[in-house]
């Protein structure tokens, strides 16, 4: 009995081991490459389709599919209408296992083990080393299924496995509801599926009793992955509940379905099934049409669907900031618009940056809130993957210098992002003290000045003069510098306090850091479009 239930107890093991190692290695390769390869690849829905069955075959779990997709998402690589289309591909690829299962295939994935164990250890396989770990992923999932298979057979003689069991087949119910629930606690559909095949092959479990599980496995699929996407907002969580909604979908048309059947006799979705004499592979069959249902249920209204869960999980004004307004793929092949469009692009980008002071200086009745830099950081990502694609564009040496001097600026902004990040939290710590209240005040309101002053300055669109004056404000012995200064040294009895002293020094530091980066910006505008130096005016 001990080593039945270790065969068992390896074989989720083993099982959850590979699912790990396989979506582990996947992820180590999405270089900017991949991720490039990846948005041609779900160009088009039946495009999508197939590399999203072909992910649900590897991977072996639609909701794993689901939030790799929700994270090529987040990363700007694809968008919702081209993430559905994979999403269901993945439900369809998942099945494959279950068609596994049914067949002999011991020795093909021992040999598997080993060859690809082998080539893990061989240095001169470096390079494929994450490829080789996914393919040793892949044959411990089914070196697990199998153990689990040799497991479970004879755990179904014991009186008290039997009882437990035994008690679900006369309630159909009761199965879909603990078919769910085991889904749930164990996070795998295709796991409780394959021992519901392994207990109706020991004759536990009546062919009606596993279809049923395996109807209630997805609807506890679709539990797990609206539990591990409470968090999400906006378009990540519409593709999410797309999932849930596919597995929706297709109970919502086999359960009533089966129920009218088993109580009517009336042939129906079971009846399709009765000419295969295999009974793994029925069920094998009955999990695909399950599936393949709901998929074209979802695909033949793309549009009304996408429309809901806009409506419903509407897009957050962080996701339309972040969203490129300006650059594109479209304008590669021009650099003269390349350039212009990623400058008015990183344009945009500043104003975001600045508007994160505003809640600084402007207190609503909710009180004081907290700035968020994911918008900008995202959107300056996506940025940096647009001029990197430029760069490998064959340029004019004009073009090279502006490209260079827009590399500069995104540099710039890059860090400018984080520091004003800092500046923001040290500036609500000065404004918390009585005694730094005054300074923390001032810097707030001097840079939130600063920042939108030399917005339009910076602009593709502001003249030589608007440019040249935002030089001069940002200037080391500037206004804006010096006043600053100032008003620390004015200000004896706080820093005096050690600790304190120590902020008031950090968030100048940080002003001082800031002004410094807005005005090498300032002047790599002003070198960028021609404007004469100081001697020359």
């Amino acid at each position: 009995m001990i080593e039945l239930w270790a065969l068992v107890i390896a074989g989720l093991g083993l099982f959850f081991a590979g699912m790990e190692l396989l979506s582990g290695n996947l992820r180590g390769l999405t270089s900017r490459r991949f991720q490039r390869a990846v948005g041609g690849w779900t160009e088009t829905p039946l495009k999508g389709l197939l590399w999203g069955a072909m992910a649900g075959a590897l991977t072996q779990s639609s909701a794993v599919v689901t939030f790799i997709v929700v994270g090529l998402l987040v990363a700007r690589i694809i968008t919702v209408a081209r993430g559905l289309p994979v999403i269901v591909g993945g439900n369809l690829g998942a099945c494959g296992l279950l068609f596994v299962v049914s067949l002999d295939v011991g020795p093909a994935v021992l040999l598997m083990v080993g060859v690809v164990g082998i080539g893990v250890a061989i240095d001169r396989l470096k390079q494929w080393r994450a490829v080789l770990w996914a393919l040793f992923g892949i044959a411990l999932l089914f070196v697990g299924l199998d153990f689990l298979k040799q497991g479970t057979a004879p755990l179904a003689e014991t009186a008290l496995v039997r009882d437990v069991l035994q008690s679900t087949t006369g309630s159909y119910l009761l199965a879909f509801v603990v078919g769910a629930v085991l889904t749930v606690i164990v996070n795998s559909s295709i796991a409780i599926g394959v021992l519901s095949m392994s207990l109706m092959a020991s004759g536990v479990f009546t062919f009606e009793t596993t279809a049923m599980v395996v109807y209630a496995t997805n609807f506890g699929s679709s539990a797990t992955t609206y539990l591990l996407s409470m968090k999400l907002r906006g378009e990540a969580r519409q593709l999410a509940m797309y999932q849930v909604g596919f597995n929706i979908v297709g109970c919502l048309i086999f359960v009533p379905l089966f129920v009218v059947e088993t109580a009517t006799g009336l042939p129906l979705s079971l009846a399709l099934l009765e000419g295969v004499a295999d009974p793994e592979l029925r069920i094998a069959l009955a999990y695909l049409l399950f599936n393949g249902s709901a998929a074209v249920v979802l695909l033949l209204c793309p549009g009304p669907t996408a429309r809901l869960m806009a409506r419903i999980w509407p897009r957050t004004a962080a996701e339309d900031a972040a969203r490129p307004t300006y650059i594109g793929d479209f304008a590669l092949n021009d650099p003269d618009l390349a350039l212009e469009l990623a400058a008015r692009e990183q344009h945009r980008a500043y104003g975001i940056v600045a508007g994160l002071l505003d809640p600084l200086v402007e207190e609503s009745e909710q009180g004081r809130t907290t700035p968020d830099s994911t918008a900008p950081r995202e959107l300056l990502a996506g940025i940096a993957g647009f001029l990197e694609d430029l760069g490998h564009q064959t340029l004019t040496p004009r073009q090279y210098e502006h490209y260079y001097g827009q590399l500069d600026v995104q540099g710039h902004l890059e860090a400018l992002t984080g520091d004003v990040d800092r500046f923001a939290a040290t500036v609500t710590e000065l404004e918390s003290n009585a005694h730094s209240r005054t300074l923390g005040r001032l810097l707030a309101e001097s840079l939130h000045a600063v920042m939108h002053s030399c917005a339009e300055a910076l602009s593709p669109d502001g003249d030589a003069d608007e440019r040249a004056l935002a030089v001069e404000l940002t200037a080391d012995r500037g206004p804006t510098l010096r006043s600053v200064r100032e008003a620390y040294v004015s200000d004896r009895a706080a820093a005096e306090e050690a600790e304190l002293a120590t902020t008031m020094l950090g968030g100048i530091s940080l002003f001082e850091r800031i002004i410094w980066r807005l005005n090498a910006i300032a002047q790599r505008r002003s070198e960028t479009a021609g404007d004469p130096t100081e001697a020359g005016r």
